[in-house]
C-alpha cells in the first residue's frame, strides 16, 4: 500500500513574465529551434517546459538536500561507530594506555594496541562499519549525479517522447532540439515507446528513494531496521509518499490530436489507465475530424486521468493546469488549442485573436476533469473557465460567436468544405459538456420551466389580490366622501337666512 505521508504544501506558480524570465526556467526551451512564426505549438510547448522545469527543479533541490542531510549524518554515525570501540569505563586505564602512546598526537589504531597490551578489549563491528561507509559513499556519489552529474546540470527534470510527423517536423531537426531533455521521436505506436520511457524512468527514481530509505535507516539505528530494511529494497511506485512521487521526472508524449487519438489510441488509452507519471500534450488545431474523436472526451472516458483542454490564448490558465497535472500522482492529458498560421491560413500577428476566437465560440471549450476531488462524476468536472458557461453562444455586440463565425477566419476551410458538419459537431460537444457538468441539463432546464410556471402563476395570484383589495379601499372612500358632502349640504342649509327676511323693504308703509 502506498505509504501515507503528507507532503508539504508546495507553492503555486507565480505570473506568467515572472516565471517565463526566472533564471531556473529561462533555458527550459531556448531559441534556435526551426518553428514557423506566431506558432502556436511552440509556445504551447515553451509554457509547458517552463512549468516542468519550475515544479521538479525545486523537488530535486529538495532531494539533493535530503541526501546531503543523510550523508552527514551516515559519516557521524561512522565516527561514533571508530569511537564507541575505546572503552571508557575504566578512565585510569585509558589514562595510563594513552600515557604510554608516543607523543602528544597519536593515532586510534595506536591506543587501541596501548589499551589491549593493558588488558582492555577495543572491538568494532567491521560489518557494520563497512556497510554505514558504503551507503555514504553511495548517497554522497548519488546527491552528485542528481544536481550536478558529468556536464554540470544535474539530472534532466522530464523526457519527452514525439509522436507524429507534424510537431517532429520542427522539434526533431538534430542539433535544433527546442528543449533541454531527453528527446525521442517515434513515428509508429508513441504510447509504447512512452510506457517503456516512463518505467524506466521511475525504476532509475526507485533506486535513488531506497538508497535514500535504506540510509535513513542506518542512521537512526531503528531497532526494527532489518525489517524495515526489506521493505525499503522492495520498494515500488505505489508504496511512494506525494513527496517522493514529485521528485520522480515525468515524462511528456507530445503530438498532434489526430496521431496521438488516431493511430496510437491504443498506447494512449494504456497510459490513461496506468498510474505512471507520463503527460500527454496533445496539440490541436481544430481541422474536421478525420478519425478518432475529441482528445479530451476520450481521456474523460477513462475517468482515472487528470484532464484538462486549455489553450495558448490563455496563458496563466494553461500553466496553472499543467501544474495541477504534474501534481496528479497518475497520467494527466492536457489538450491544447495550437494553431497554425501556415497550416490554417491567417496572419503570423493573429494567433492570440484565432485563439482566443476558439474558445470564445465553443470551438474549443476549456475544460478541467480531476480524478482526485469528491463526488461523482460531474463534480469532478468544471466548465467555469470559460466565459458564460451556462448559455449555448457568446453575445457580441448583438452577434452570436458560433463555431461558423471561428471557421470564416481560416482559409483552409475556403467556401462550405465540411463548416456546417464541423459547427455542427463543436456544438453538439459543448452542450454535452455542459449536461455532464451539470451545468445544463434536460432536467435542469425541465425543473426552470416548472418554477417560471409556478412563479407565473404566484404572481398572478398576487395581482389578484392586490386588484381585489385595491377596489375595496376605492369603494371605502367613494362612501366616505358621499357622507361628508352630505354632511357639508345639511351644514350650509342649517345656517342660511329665511328668503322673506331677506326680501322685506328697508322702511316701513
Amino acid at each position: 500500500m502506498r505509504t501515507s505521508k503528507k507532503a508539504a504544501a508546495r507553492p503555486e506558480i507565480g505570473p506568467m513574465p515572472a516565471l517565463l524570465l526566472s533564471r531556473h526556467t529561462l533555458l527550459a526551451m531556448p531559441g534556435g529551434d526551426v518553428a514557423e512564426p506566431g506558432s502556436g505549438e511552440r509556445l504551447a510547448i515553451r509554457l509547458t517546459a517552463a512549468v516542468v522545469e519550475y515544479e521538479v527543479q525545486r523537488a530535486m533541490i529538495e532531494l539533493g538536500a535530503r541526501l546531503e542531510e543523510l550523508d552527514r549524518g551516515l559519516r557521524e554515525r561512522v565516527g561514533r561507530e571508530v569511537t564507541d570501540a575505546v572503552p571508557v569505563d575504566d578512565l585510569q586505564a585509558l589514562d595510563d594506555a594513552a600515557s604510554h602512546t608516543r607523543g602528544a598526537v597519536t593515532t586510534v589504531a595506536e591506543l587501541v594496541d596501548s589499551l589491549e597490551d593493558a588488558g582492555q578489549t577495543a572491538t568494532v563491528d567491521a560489518g557494520r562499519l563497512r556497510t554505514l561507509a558504503r551507503l555514504a559513499q553511495a548517497v554522497a556519489d548519488e546527491r552528485r549525479r542528481l544536481l550536478h552529474g558529468p556536464g554540470g546540470a544535474g539530472r534532466a527534470r522530464f523526457g519527452v517522447v514525439l509522436g507524429g510527423e507534424l510537431t517532429a517536423s520542427w522539434m526533431a531537426r538534430f542539433p535544433h532540439h527546442p528543449v533541454h531533455a531527453p528527446l525521442t521521436v517515434d513515428l509508429g505506436d508513441a504510447g509504447a515507446m512512452a510506457e517503456g520511457l516512463v518505467e524506466g524512468q521511475v525504476r532509475e527514481s526507485l533506486e535513488t528513494l531506497r538508497l535514500l530509505r535504506r540510509g535513513e535507516l542506518w542512521r537512526e539505528g531503528a531497532a526494527d531496521r532489518a525489517k524495515r530494511e526489506t521493505q525499503a529494497t522492495e520498494l515500488s511506485w505505489s508504496d511512494l509518499t506525494d513527496e517522493e512521487r514529485a521528485t520522480v521526472p515525468p515524462l511528456l508524449l507530445i503530438g498532434d490530436a489526430e496521431t496521438l487519438c488516431g493511430s496510437n489510441l491504443a498506447g494512449v488509452s494504456r497510459l490513461l489507465t496506468g498510474d505512471l507519471p507520463v503527460k500527454l500534450l496533445v496539440l490541436d488545431g481544430h481541422a474536421p475530424r478525420t478519425r478518432g474523436g475529441d482528445p479530451a472526451f476520450l481521456a474523460l472516458a477513462h475517468r482515472t486521468a487528470f484532464v484538462a483542454s486549455v489553450s495558448v490564448a490563455s496563458p496563466d490558465h494553461l500553466m496553472t493546469q499543467v501544474q495541477k497535472a504534474l501534481r496528479f500522482p497518475g497520467p494527466a492529458l492536457l489538450h491544447v488549442h495550437a494553431p497554425s498560421p501556415r497550416r490554417h491560413g491567417y496572419e503570423t500577428s493573429d494567433t492570440f485573436a484565432r485563439a482566443s476566437l476558439a474558445v470564445r465560440s465553443r470551438v474549443h471549450p476549456l475544460l478541467t476533469y480531476d480524478p482526485s476531488v469528491d463526488g461523482v462524476f460531474g463534480a469532478k468536472l468544471r466548465l467555469d473557465d470559460n466565459p458564460e458557461p451556462d448559455k449555448d453562444w457568446i453575445d457580441d455586440g448583438g452577434e452570436k460567436l458560433t463555431p461558423e463565425k471561428w471557421c470564416a477566419g481560416e482559409a483552409r476551410f475556403g467556401k462550405g468544405n465540411g463548416i456546417e458538419a464541423f459547427a455542427k459537431e463543436r456544438t453538439s460537444f459543448w452542450r454535452m459538456l455542459q449536461e455532464l457538468a451539470g451545468v445544463r441539463t434536460p432536467f435542469t432546464d425541465v425543473v426552470r420551466e416548472q418554477v417560471r410556471k409556478e412563479l407565473e402563476k404566484d404572481h398572478a395570484a398576487e395581482l389578484a389580490a392586490l386588484r381585489a383589495e385595491h377596489e375595496k379601499k376605492l369603494a371605502t372612500v367613494d362612501v366616505d366622501q358621499a357622507e361628508r358632502l352630505r354632511r357639508r349640504l345639511l351644514e350650509l342649509a342649517a345656517s342660511a337666512k329665511p328668503r322673506a327676511a331677506v326680501d322685506e323693504p328697508a322702511g316701513g308703509d
